[in-house]
């Protein structure tokens, strides 16, 4: 959801949805939480639209993005928060 709030330049959105992601850095601890968001964005920047399994909700790719050319300035925004 971040990428296309960047997309559609609502960075106000993006900055709720970085607050929320935060809460995990505290359970996962500051490792574990850069790793998690490590293999998010690189799923997302390898995933394809169609899943490759058809299932009884078909087989659309929930993980998929359109926007993945919004990943790298996500991520610059999540290090900024991050390093405040």
């Amino acid at each position: 959801m971040a990428l296309f709030y960047l997309k559609v330049d609502q960075v106000q959105f993006v900055d709720c949805i970085i607050a929320d992601i935060l809460d995990d850095r505290q359970v996962l601890g500051e490792i574990a939480f850069r790793q998690r968001i490590e293999q998010i964005c690189d799923g997302l920047q390898t995933s394809q639209p169609k899943f490759w399994e058809d299932t009884d909700r078909g087989n659309a790719n929930l993980y998929y993005t359109p926007d993945q050319d919004q990943i790298a300035v996500f991520l610059t925004l999540l290090d900024q928060f991050l390093s405040q």
